[in-house]
C-alpha cells in the first residue's frame, strides 16, 4: 500500500513540474526607433524576461557601442519616466543645457514608450487573442461638482447639468494617466489622474470607481455616461467626472460575438491615447486544477486522493448597482449585483486505483417457501453521503443570484443555485447459497455505477488582502435525488443505527486559499472541507488537499 502511494505521489509531482515547466514564459521582445532632436536617433529595445522584468537598450542609431540600459522590475509610470531621464543623460552630460522643448520630449517619449511596452507586454500571445475593440481616452473633459443647494450651486457657477440634483460645470480637467483593472468582465478598479483650474479647486485630481464597472455587452458602454467618478484627493470633495464622458468604445464585429469581455490585467494609458481591448488567450481559455488529497495519503480514506477539477465564470448581467448609504456604511458592500454569471463545473476524482468503488452495506436473508425451496434475498444500501465521498464523475453549473462588491473592504459575497449531475461506482461481491444452506462469497465480482442530482444554495466570500495570495469561505447545503434503486438509500441515526427515510440535506463548509508564486503562472491552492449528514453531524467526513491550476493547452 505504501509504495502504491508513493506511485501516486510521484505521478502528481510529475504534474506539477510539467505544469511549471509549461507556464514558464517566453521572453518576449519589442523594438523601435525614436528621435531626440533633428540630428540623433535612437532605437529602444525592450524585452520581456522570464522573471516578468522588463529589460530596456536604449543605443544610439549611427553608433551601436553608445548604449545604456536598465532593467524594470515593476512597471510604474513615475519612476520609469525617472529612470529613462537620468539614462539618458549618459548621452548628454551637457543635458541640463538642453532647451525646455527637448526635455518636454524626453518625457512625452518615455512616457509613450512605457504604455507600448506594457501594451506589448499585456498582449503576449496576441497573435490566438482576437481583437475585441479600442478604448478612446478623451483627452480634455468637463469637471462637475455636485451640490445639495441649488442656491450654492447658482453662486459659483450659473451653468448646471441638472437642476434638481445641482450638478455645475466647474470648467476643463486634462487627463494625465488611466490605469485600471479589468477582471472576469468588470472594471474593479479605476484611477484617473487629471488636472484643472478653478476656483477654490485643487489643481490635481485623483478619480475612482466605487463599485465594479461592467465591460462585457453593449449595454454596459452605453451606460458608462451615468457612471461618475469622484475625486479622492479630499474628503470631502464632491467633484467629479463621468465615464462617459472619458471613454468612447469603439467595438470590432466578429462573428456570433456576443461577449465583449477584455482578458483579465491591468490596463494604463492617458489623455488622447487609445487602448486595445483583446479576449483571452485561446491556450488560456480553460484552466483545471488538480488537487492531491492528504487524508487519501495518510490512510485508507476514501476521499479522492487525486481530482481534477475545471470551473470557468461566464459573465451574463454586468451590471452593478451602487448600495444604500446605510448598507454601505455597515461595511457589507459599495455595489450590489444579480444574475452576474453561470459558472460550468466539471470534477472527476479517484483516479488512484485504491478505494476507486464505493462498498455498500450488504443485507443477505433466506426466504423459504412452502416446497422448502430457499431463496437468497440481498439488499445493499448506502448514504447519500456515502455516494459523494466516493464520486467519481460530476458535472453541473452554478447560477449567481446576489453579488455584492466591496473593493475598500477587500472582499466580494456571493450567494448561488446549483445543480449536479454525479456518477459514482459501486462495487459488490456475489453471494451464494450452498447445498447445506449457508451464504457464502461467491469470489464473483459485480461492478457497476449509479447516477445521481444534487440541487443547492452556495454562499460564499473571498477575500483578497494581497494580489498574491486570498482566501474564500463558503459554506453549501446539497439535496441529494438518486437516479437509481440499487443500492437502497438510507441515513444515519447519532446513534450509528442505519434507516430509511427522506434526510436527504448534506451540508458542506470550505476554506480555499490561494498563493501565486512569482515563478509560475499558475496558481497553489490549499483547501479544507468538511462535509456532513444534516440532522446528524457525526456522520461525516472531511478533505485537506493541495492543488495546482494549469491550461490545457499552453504554448507560451
Amino acid at each position: 500500500m505504501i509504495h502504491m502511494k508513493n506511485k501516486y505521489i510521484l505521478n502528481l509531482l510529475t504534474v506539477v513540474l510539467l505544469t511549471v515547466s509549461l507556464s514558464r514564459g517566453l521572453a518576449q521582445e519589442y523594438r523601435e526607433s525614436f528621435r531626440l532632436n533633428d540630428n540623433l536617433v535612437y532605437t529602444a529595445n525592450s524585452e520581456k524576461l522570464e522573471s516578468g522584468d522588463i529589460k530596456i537598450i536604449i543605443q544610439q542609431l549611427d553608433d551601436a557601442s553608445n548604449n545604456t540600459e536598465f532593467t524594470a522590475t515593476k512597471l510604474k509610470l513615475n519612476s520609469f519616466i525617472e529612470i529613462f531621464t537620468y539614462k539618458m543623460k549618459s548621452f548628454y552630460p551637457e543635458m541640463q543645457n538642453f532647451s525646455q522643448l527637448d526635455k518636454d520630449r524626453i518625457e512625452q517619449y518615455a512616457k509613450e514608450l512605457f504604455f507600448r511596452i506594457s501594451i506589448e507586454s499585456l498582449l503576449d500571445g496576441e497573435e490566438e487573442a482576437p481583437v475585441i475593440g479600442k478604448l478612446e481616452i478623451t483627452e480634455v473633459l468637463t469637471l462637475w461638482q455636485g451640490s445639495n443647494s441649488d442656491e450654492k450651486c447658482a453662486q459659483n457657477n450659473e451653468s448646471c447639468k441638472n437642476t434638481e440634483n445641482c450638478y455645475c460645470d466647474k470648467g476643463e480637467i486634462t487627463i494625465e494617466d488611466v490605469e485600471m483593472e479589468v477582471l472576469d468582465g468588470f472594471i474593479e478598479t479605476i484611477k484617473v489622474i487629471g488636472k484643472g483650474d478653478g476656483d477654490k479647486t485643487p489643481k490635481t485630481f485623483i478619480f475612482e470607481n466605487q463599485y465594479g464597472i461592467g465591460v462585457s455587452t453593449r449595454n454596459n458602454f452605453r451606460k458608462f455616461e451615468k457612471i461618475a467618478l469622484f475625486d479622492a484627493v479630499q474628503s470631502d470633495s464632491s467633484y467629479f467626472i463621468m465615464l462617459g464622458d472619458l471613454f468612447v468604445f469603439d467595438y470590432k464585429l466578429r462573428h456570433q460575438a456576443k461577449d465583449y469581455s477584455p482578458k483579465n490585467g491591468i490596463y494604463s494609458s492617458f489623455g488622447g491615447k487609445e487602448i486595445e481591448f483583446r479576449k483571452e488567450e485561446s491556450s488560456k481559455l480553460f484552466e483545471f486544477i488538480v488537487f492531491s488529497d492528504f487524508m487519501g495519503i495518510e490512510n485508507d480514506n476514501p476521499n479522492g486522493l487525486v481530482q481534477v477539477e475545471f470551473a470557468k465564470k461566464i459573465p451574463i448581467n454586468t451590471i452593478r448597482l451602487q448600495t444604500w448609504n446605510c448598507i454601505a456604511k455597515l461595511g457589507i458592500g459599495r455595489g450590489i449585483g444579480y444574475a452576474q454569471y453561470i459558472k460550468p463545473t466539471f470534477l472527476i476524482s479517484k483516479i488512484e486505483e485504491n478505494n476507486r468503488y464505493l462498498t455498500p452495506n450488504k443485507d443477505n436473508t433466506l426466504e423459504t417457501d412452502s416446497l422448502a425451496i430457499k431463496t437468497l434475498n440481498t439488499t445493499l444500501s448506502s448514504s447519500p453521503l456515502d455516494f459523494l465521498s466516493y464520486q467519481r464523475l460530476s458535472l453541473g453549473l452554478d447560477w449567481n443570484l446576489l453579488f455584492l462588491d466591496n473593493p475598500d473592504g477587500k472582499f466580494h459575497a456571493m450567494v448561488d443555485l446549483g445543480f449536479k449531475f454525479g456518477r459514482t461506482l459501486v462495487r459488490d461481491s456475489i453471494s451464494v447459497i450452498t447445498s447445506e444452506g449457508q451464504i457464502i462469497n461467491s469470489g464473483i465480482i459485480n461492478d457497476f455505477g449509479v447516477n445521481y442530482f444534487t440541487f443547492y444554495p452556495i454562499g460564499r466570500i473571498q477575500l483578497f488582502p494581497d494580489e498574491r495570495f486570498g482566501l474564500t469561505l463558503s459554506t453549501q447545503y446539497q439535496y441529494f435525488i438518486p437516479a437509481f434503486n440499487n443500492p437502497e438509500l438510507v441515513t444515519h441515526s447519532k446513534d450509528g443505527v442505519a434507516y430509511s427515510n427522506d434526510k436527504r440535506w448534506i451540508g458542506s463548509q470550505e476554506i480555499l486559499c490561494f498563493w501565486k508564486p512569482s515563478s509560475l503562472k499558475g496558481t497553489v491552492f490549499v483547501r479544507w472541507r468538511f462535509n456532513h449528514q444534516i440532522g446528524n453531524f457525526t456522520h461525516n467526513y472531511h478533505q485537506l488537499q493541495t492543488g495546482i491550476s494549469f491550461y490545457i493547452s499552453n504554448s507560451k
